[in-house]
C-alpha cells in the first residue's frame, strides 16, 4: 500500500465521522438490537450499477475473520433511478425482517441530475435534461433512510458517492453535492477516498459506476468504517477484532504496534477454532511454530472443516490435517507440498510452482515455493525472483516491504506462514493490482488496447502475472 493510499483511507475513515443512528429507545428495540441482526444493506443508485461485488468481497471478509459475527451483505440498488426512489426501497426490505444490524447508504452520484451522463456518446435527448443537482431531494432522501433505520433498530451511515477524474472534470456539480452531504452531518467521505486517488481507473464510466477493481477499493474502505461504528456484539467478535488488528500490525510491517498488541492476544481466551488458530497463529510468528506446538496441539477443530491457518500449521509440524478442508488454494498447496517432501517428491516443486503461477501476488506462494527448492530441489534460490513480482502489487495484506524483510530472514517465513494465511483470507478474493496495471487499464479505456498489452507484456516475460493480468494481454492482444 503505497503511504498516499494509507492516508486517504486513515482521512476516509476517521477524519470524518460517521453517523450512527441508534435503535429506538424502547426496552423491545433494545432487547431485540443484538438478536438475529446479522444482514448489513448497502444502499445507493449508480454507484453500485456494474453489480454486488463489493457486498459479496465484504461478506467474505467479515465471514472469514468474524470481525462482525455471522454478517451477511446485500445490495439495495435504483440503478439510474432518483434519490427518492430509494427510502420506499428501504422500507420494503425492512418490512420483510427485522434482521437488520446496519444500513449504509451512498448517495450524490450521476443520478442526482436529469439526463446528464458524459460518459455516454453524443445523441439527441427525448426529455429536458438538467444540471441542477437534486441536492434538496437527496438530503430529504437521506434523512428518510436515517429514520427508516432508527425505527428498525439499526445503524445508519451515509456516505458520499465515489466519484472518479472524469467525474471531477466533466460533473463538477457532483462536487457540490457532496458539500451539502458534510453539511448536512456526519458523512462516510468515499468521494474524497477516491478523488485522491484519481489515477486509479476504478470506474466502468470515468465518473460515477464502480467496476470490479472499484468495488474491491469499496469494500476495503467500507469494512473498517463498518467496525468503527458497530460496537462488538460479545466477546468473540470482541477478540476477532482485535487479533484482526494484530494480524494487519504485522502483515504491513508495523512492529511497534504488533508487539504491543501481542501479549493483549495471548492473555485472551479464544473460543471458536478460527480464534484459537489467529491466536496460535500471531503467537507462532513471534515465538515459532516449535515454541508453540501446545496452542496448536489444543485446538479442536470440531466440525469445522477450514480453519484458516490450522491445516497450514499441522502439515509444517508433521502432523495429519485431519478432518480439515482449506477452501484457500494456497493453504491447500501446502498440504499437497509437504505432503510430497515427506515422501521425498520433487513434484513438491511442480506443485508450489503453480500456486505460484496461480496466485504471484500471495507471499505465502513464495514461501512455499522456496521450502521446496531448499529441500527437495531442484536447488534454487526463489527469493529474488520473488521480491521482483511482490514489488508490481500495491494495496494487499502483505505489505512489500513486510515481505522482503521476511523473505529476507528465511526460514523465518515459515514461522509466519500460518499468521500470513490468515491475514490474506480477507482479501483472497480482491483482483491483484499495482501501478502497472493501472496504467494500461487506463491505455486500454482510451482505446488504446494494443498499447496497454505491450505495456503488460514485458512483465509477463520477466515476472509471474496473476491469470486475470494475463487475460487482459491476451484480450487486447489484436487477432
Amino acid at each position: 500500500m503505497t503511504a498516499a493510499r494509507a492516508a486517504t483511507r486513515l482521512a476516509c475513515c476517521l477524519l470524518v465521522p460517521v453517523l450512527v443512528v441508534p435503535a429506538a429507545c424502547t426496552d423491545d428495540a433494545a432487547g431485540a438490537r443484538d438478536v438475529g441482526r446479522d444482514v448489513v444493506l448497502l444502499v445507493g443508485a449508480d454507484t453500485f450499477a456494474a453489480g454486488d461485488r463489493a457486498a459479496r468481497l465484504l461478506e467474505e471478509a467479515a465471514g472469514t475473520t468474524d470481525v462482525l459475527g455471522p454478517a451477511r451483505f446485500e445490495m439495495l440498488t435504483a440503478p439510474g433511478g432518483r434519490p427518492s426512489d430509494l427510502p420506499p426501497l428501504l422500507a420494503r426490505r425492512l418490512q420483510r425482517a427485522r434482521d437488520v444490524r446496519a444500513v449504509v447508504a451512498v448517495l450524490g452520484d450521476l443520478t442526482l441530475l436529469t439526463g446528464i451522463d458524459p460518459s455516454l456518446p453524443p445523441h439527441v435527448p427525448t426529455a429536458l435534461t438538467s444540471r441542477v443537482p437534486r441536492t434538496d431531494e437527496m438530503l430529504a432522501a437521506r434523512a428518510a433512510l436515517a429514520a427508516g433505520a432508527r425505527a428498525h433498530g439499526a445503524a445508519f451511515v451515509c456516505a458520499t458517492a465515489p466519484l472518479g477524474r472524469q467525474g471531477r472534470v466533466e460533473v463538477p456539480e457532483l462536487l457540490g453535492v457532496a458539500e451539502a452531504l458534510r453539511a448536512a452531518g456526519p458523512v462516510l467521505d468515499l468521494q474524497a477516498a477516491f478523488l485522491a486517488c484519481e489515477d486509479e481507473p476504478w470506474f466502468a464510466n470515468g465518473i460515477d459506476r464502480l467496476d470490479e477493481y472499484g468495488h474491491d477499493e469499496l469494500a476495503r474502505l467500507l469494512l473498517p468504517a463498518l467496525l468503527d461504528v458497530l460496537p462488538p456484539r460479545d466477546e468473540d467478535e470482541r477478540v476477532a477484532r482485535l487479533q484482526a488488528e494484530a494480524l494487519s500490525a504485522f502483515a504491513q510491517g508495523r512492529d511497534d504496534e504488533w508487539r504491543a498488541l501481542l501479549p493483549q492476544v495471548e492473555a485472551t481466551p479464544a473460543r471458536a477454532p478460527r480464534a484459537a488458530s489467529r491466536r496460535a497463529a500471531l503467537l507462532s510468528a513471534a515465538e515459532g511454530l516449535l515454541a508453540r506446538a501446545a496452542d496448536w496441539a489444543a485446538i479442536d477443530a470440531g466440525t469445522a472443516t477450514d480453519v484458516p491457518g490450522l491445516a497450514a500449521a499441522r502439515a509444517l509440524r508433521e502432523l495429519p490435517p485431519g478432518d480439515l478442508q482449506p477452501t484457500d488454494p494456497i493453504e491447500q498447496a501446502v498440504l499437497v507440498v509437504m505432503r510430497l517432501i515427506a515422501a521425498g517428491s520433487t513434484q513438491a516443486s511442480d506443485v508450489a510452482a503453480a500456486a505460484v503461477a496461480e496466485s504471484p501476488q500471495r507471499l505465502e506462494a513464495w514461501v512455499l515455493l522456496q521450502l521446496a527448492g531448499t529441500t527437495i530441489g531442484p536447488p534454487r534460490d526463489w527469493r529474488g525472483p520473488a521480491r521482483r513480482t511482490l514489488r508490481l502489487f500495491t494495496g494487499g495484506p502483505v505489505d512489500v516491504a513486510q515481505a522482503e524483510r521476511l523473505l529476507d530472514g528465511w526460514p523465518a517465513p515459515l514461522d509466519a506462514l500460518p499468521a500470513l494465511l490468515c491475514a490474506s483470507r480477507a482479501t483472497a478474493s480482491h483482483l491483484p493490482c499495482g501501478p502497472l496495471l493501472s496504467t494500461a487499464r487506463r491505455r486500454a479505456a482510451l482505446g488504446y488496447t494494443e498499447h496497454a498489452a505491450e505495456l503488460l507484456r514485458p512483465a509477463m516475460e520477466q515476472q509471474q502475472l496473476p491469470p486475470t493480468w494475463r487475460d487482459l494481454i491476451e484480450r487486447w492482444t489484436p487477432p
